[in-house]
Order: structure tokens, then C-alpha cells, then sequence
């Protein structure tokens, strides 16, 4: 074992007698300091990965950087709520760390693979008008203006109205700020999947896949609203 899995160790060593789940939840002073003691070893433990040169990333440069920061950012956030499980006797701490990170590369990649797979408006409307099998998508009704079933800036006033609040009231579990509102109007604004990602700590695939399942559940709506 080198110096600096002999650091590590000793670190970890320290966060684990502090566990948070030996803890009295009583705010006396003696847990104050184990606490402190555990998020100063704690903190110390991510630097001291940062700084040992010794992390692994198959296929880094074959992505956007950004790619790369998600999964460092996910693999941190995983040890920080699972170091309590690591044990030594089965390997080498940066082992462990190295494979975490591996597994949330893998995750991050799909994510920005779907995330350039998905186009807000070329989602098919499938409830909607459809000849031959073929479905108009919302960006087609809003691109076409001789021939659409509704133009951008009706589609646009009818969201921001919401009149019986349906469209603010649907939202993501959870997250009520993430509502078929919100992210309607974000999306006919041309804000990206991943702007909104940072922003509410929610992954671009549940973002998406609910604005596409709304797209679906209020087609009819926009059809009534429209033909009136």
C-alpha cells in the first residue's frame, strides 16, 4: 500500500467512526464536533482523489467536457452519501472510487446521447390530426402557418393563460416548479434540455420524456382550444 492509499485509508477511517447513522440527533456539542469532524475528513477525502492523478476515465476525450463534469459531479455526490458502505477489506479505496465513476461516465453518456436525440417539437402528435399513419409533429403546425392546425404565438397564449391552471398544475413529482408550463414555454423559447437540467437538479431523460408525455396528454386540449 503506498502513501497515498495509507491517506485515504486514514481518512476514511475517520468519516466512518462519525457516521452520521451513530449520531444522536440531539444538537449537543459532542455531536456538533463529530460532525464537523466528518464533513472536514470528508471534504478532505474528495481533494485528496482530486489531487491523486489516479482517476480513470475510458472514452474522456471521446465526449463533450461536460459529460465528463456530470459524472465526476454524480460520483462524488454517490461517495458522499455511501462512503459508510465502502470496506477495505475488499479493495483499495480508489478502486471503489474508480469504478463508481465509471458507471456514472456510462450514465452520463446516455444522457447527452438522448439529449441530442430528442427534439423538443418533433415529437409526433399522435392524437392528432393523421393521414396514412403519419402524424404531425408540433414543430410541423408551427412551422406552417397556410397549413397548420395552430400557429406558434396561439399555441404560446394558450400555455402562458393556463385558465383552469391544468398546464401548471402537471409537473414532475417532486418538483412543482417543473411544470408542462414552465418547460412549455422554456422549449418554444429555445431553452435547452440541459439549461433547465442545472438549473432544478433534474436529469434531461425525466425532463423530456414527461414534456413528451404532456405534449400527448394535452393534444386534445390545444385541438378544442383551437377550433373554437
Amino acid at each position: 500500500m503506498d502513501e497515498i492509499d495509507k491517506q485515504l485509508l486514514e481518512l476514511v477511517r475517520v468519516v466512518q467512526q462519525n457516521s452520521l447513522k451513530t449520531i444522536d440527533k440531539t444538537e449537543t456539542m459532542e455531536v456538533k464536533i463529530r460532525k464537523r469532524a466528518r464533513d472536514k475528513a470528508l471534504t478532505l477525502l474528495i481533494h485528496t482523489i482530486q489531487q491523486s492523478g489516479k482517476l480513470f476515465c475510458k472514452g474522456k476525450s471521446d465526449f463533450p467536457h461536460q459529460v465528463y463534469t456530470e459524472a465526476l459531479q454524480e460520483t462524488w455526490l454517490y461517495i458522499c452519501r455511501n462512503i459508510d458502505k465502502y470496506d477495505p477489506v475488499k479493495g483499495k479505496l480508489l478502486t471503489w472510487v474508480n469504478f463508481i465513476f465509471d458507471k456514472k461516465f456510462k450514465d452520463a453518456i446516455k444522457n447527452y446521447r438522448h439529449e441530442q436525440q430528442t427534439q423538443s417539437l418533433d415529437t409526433p402528435l399522435k392524437n392528432f390530426y393523421s393521414t396514412n399513419n403519419y402524424h404531425l409533429t408540433l414543430k410541423e403546425t408551427l412551422e406552417s402557418p397556410e397549413t397548420a392546425v395552430f400557429e406558434y404565438e396561439e399555441v404560446r397564449h394558450f400555455i402562458a393563460e393556463d385558465t383552469h391552471g391544468e398546464f401548471k398544475k402537471r409537473h414532475i413529482k417532486e418538483h412543482p416548479e417543473a411544470n408542462f408550463q414552465e418547460i412549455a414555454l422554456r422549449r418554444l423559447q429555445a431553452q435547452s434540455w440541459r439549461q433547465m437540467s442545472d438549473e432544478w437538479g433534474i436529469v434531461v431523460p425525466t425532463l423530456s420524456s414527461f414534456y413528451e408525455r404532456s405534449i400527448e396528454y394535452f393534444t386534445p386540449h390545444f385541438k378544442e382550444y383551437l377550433d373554437k
